[in-house]
């Protein structure tokens, strides 16, 4: 029995569960500490929300080395929403990944 074959490739198939997985087969750098901003998390951002903010740094359990933005599971943001956010990752010491707005 063959594999057979991928005709299109879902945005989640490559991801953070396939990597972590592969890791364990063959170690390579991999970085955890990268964040994906739930509409909760881009919320408090937005709003100032230190309370939701310290929880989401302590779920981390590091600093966040970089965040998703191209927020392909979320509602398009707003340029103003997607600067802020870029804002606040160089606040945290952290980096912007994938740039993508849709506006």
């Amino acid at each position: 029995m063959g594999a057979s074959a991928v005709t299109q490739i879902g945005k989640l198939l490559v991801g953070t569960l396939y990597l972590s997985e592969y890791h364990a087969v063959r170690p390579f750098e991999l970085i955890r500490n990268i964040g994906n901003l739930s509409p909760d998390v881009v919320r408090a951002v937005m709003e100032g929300d230190e309370v939701t903010l310290d929880a989401y740094r302590q779920a981390l359990g590091e600093p966040l080395y970089a965040a998703n933005l191209c927020l392909s599971l979320q509602t398009a943001v707003n340029h103003h929403t997607h600067r802020t956010l870029i804002s606040w990752l160089a606040s945290e010491g952290a980096d912007a990944l994938c740039h993508y707005r849709s506006d």
